[in-house]
């Protein structure tokens, strides 16, 4: 799914992206890692405990974490104003569709919070953050800090086109908050 959506940006835009977040998922490279193994951490009781079984080690379960120190007052809503945040690995977690999507939509807002060390990805979508002044690209944001509250009040809907993920914790916060 990672490579897939990898050649689908390159099919899009002509640029040819380093392919971040990837693993080839083959048996063997799956066996190998747990062979090295004393146990297994899950943090899901169905799918991911019973497809763990099979590598004979002990598995813990941990519940998901999201921040319960993050607590917000109710706001307005701005049925206008969106949200993308995500960590590394910018086009596997779907970034480059959200900013061409609104591209041009000067009627709505999106707010983006995510790293700026992908340099290939941010050199290919400069000019259409130069061109949106709708699109405020606020770099990585720490949860809980004042810059996270400030956006979160202005934001009523969070954007989220990922390909791959295990648990997409960015979610779970911004859903909480």
């Amino acid at each position: 799914v990672v490579k897939q959506r990898h050649l689908e940006f390159e099919q899009r835009t002509g640029v040819i992206p380093v392919v971040r977040r990837l693993v080839n998922g083959s048996a063997s490279e799956l066996e190998s890692r747990f062979e090295k193994s004393s146990a297994i951490i899950v943090n899901s009781r169905t799918f991911s405990f019973e497809s763990y079984k099979k590598y004979n080690k002990p598995i813990y379960y941990v519940p998901s974490i999201v921040n319960e120190d993050i607590v917000f007052n109710q706001k307005s809503i701005n049925s206008k104003s969106f949200l993308y945040f995500g960590g590394n690995g910018l086009i596997c977690k779907g970034l480059d569709i959200v900013l061409e999507a609104f591209d041009g939509m000067s009627d709505l807002e999106l707010h983006v919070c995510g790293p700026d060390t992908e340099e290939d990805f941010w050199g290919y979508y400069q000019p259409l953050l130069n061109r949106n002044p709708q699109i405020k690209y606020h770099g990585f944001v720490k949860v809980g800090s004042d810059k996270f509250y400030n956006i979160m009040n202005k934001v009523t809907f969070n954007v989220f086109t990922s390909a791959a993920e295990g648990l997409a914790t960015s979610v779970l916060t911004t859903m909480r908050m």
